[in-house]
């Protein structure tokens, strides 16, 4: 079965389904929780403290699959990288999704009219994963300097689009200790020296690509230039065998 819409699970109705006990399996109410789609929690530069920070806060009570957070997280990630650089900003996805969704497994298809209707008010399994997000959660946070506050805005947006609620941007602002500052500093120069070495090793991995491309290229080169000695020399030989028989011929 795909992926349903989103609306199939937007409403809080039921009761939060999140028990996984490892150290008492007997309490367990969950037998395997489903693998979470969000990938990265932080990025661009996390270490270091901005004086600008935006939140993107939710207006209503709603239920969010994390494929969407996912696909909100990616969108908003490469506009800022695009738009200021990585080490410009810092980006924060401040939900996690405990709550397990739960499907009754139905049978479609050619002749499952009787048995797609299946039993009322089912259990379920564990089919995916959620958040729980109520009046005033912050689901974003991005931190930037003043000249990055619109790059953060259109990122947020765009995000948004992803989430299906109703959510707001706030701007608040930070006040740094000359602690910070020079923490910010060292942190900087720090992911710098990190992408300068990544630039290196890449640069050297296509360097290597190339070379290898190189050399493949030489031996077909030099298996076409055998090929073609090959066929000249059998079409040499042939007019010789042909002028054997009319002499004898004769």
């Amino acid at each position: 079965m795909g992926l349903r819409p989103a609306k199939c699970y937007a409403d809080i109705k039921k009761r939060p389904y999140t028990r996984v006990a490892v150290k008492k399996p007997r309490k367990n109410y969950i037998g395997t929780k489903p693998a979470m789609k969000i990938r990265q929690f932080y990025m661009g530069n996390y270490m270091k403290k901005f004086p600008y920070v935006l939140y993107l806060v939710s207006k209503e009570a709603k239920q969010i699959r994390d494929n969407s957070i996912e696909a909100a997280r990616v969108t908003m990630n490469r506009i800022l990288q695009k738009k200021l650089g990585r080490e410009k900003y810092s980006a924060n996805v401040a939900v996690y999704p405990h709550q397990v969704l739960r499907e009754t497994k139905r049978s479609t298809g050619a002749g499952a009219d009787r048995t797609s209707k299946g039993m009322k008010k089912a259990f379920g399994k564990p089919i995916g994963r959620a958040v729980r997000v109520f009046n005033k959660t912050k689901i974003f946070s991005v931190g930037v300097e003043k000249e990055g506050i619109q790059a953060a805005k259109i990122g947020m947006k765009k995000a948004l689009s992803k989430l299906g609620i109703n959510a707001a941007i706030e701007i608040r602002e930070v006040k740094l200790t000359e602690e910070d500052i020079k923490k910010n500093i060292e942190v900087t120069e720090k992911l710098r020296q990190k992408l300068l070495r990544k630039a290196k090793e890449e640069e050297v991995v296509k360097a290597r690509e190339e070379e290898a491309r190189a050399e493949e290229e030489k031996k077909e080169e030099k298996e076409g230039e055998g090929k073609i000695r090959e066929e000249k020399a059998e079409e040499k030989k042939k007019p010789e065998k042909t002028g054997e028989k009319g002499k004898k011929e004769k």
